[in-house]
């Protein structure tokens, strides 16, 4: 994000100066340069959920396919 001269580092300090530069009348222009920077900072996390939700639904499946799925 700091490289980004958004002004936080991480997800969470991202949305204060996000609200004072929209609160301090910031245009759509200035709104779109944050919604580009916030999308390329969190591409890579975002990218990995899907594998990962995958990966844990087989899990909680497994571990708990007779709560699930009694008749087995």
């Amino acid at each position: 994000m700091a490289d980004r001269q958004v002004g936080g580092p991480y997800e969470n300090t991202f949305f204060a100066p996000t609200d004072r530069r929209m609160q301090a009348g910031d245009d759509t222009t200035g709104e779109r340069a944050l919604a580009r920077a916030y999308s390329a900072c969190m591409k890579p996390v975002e990218g990995v959920r899907p594998e990962l939700w995958k990966a844990f639904g087989k899990r909680l499946r497994a571990d708990r396919c007779q709560t699930i799925d009694p008749t087995r």
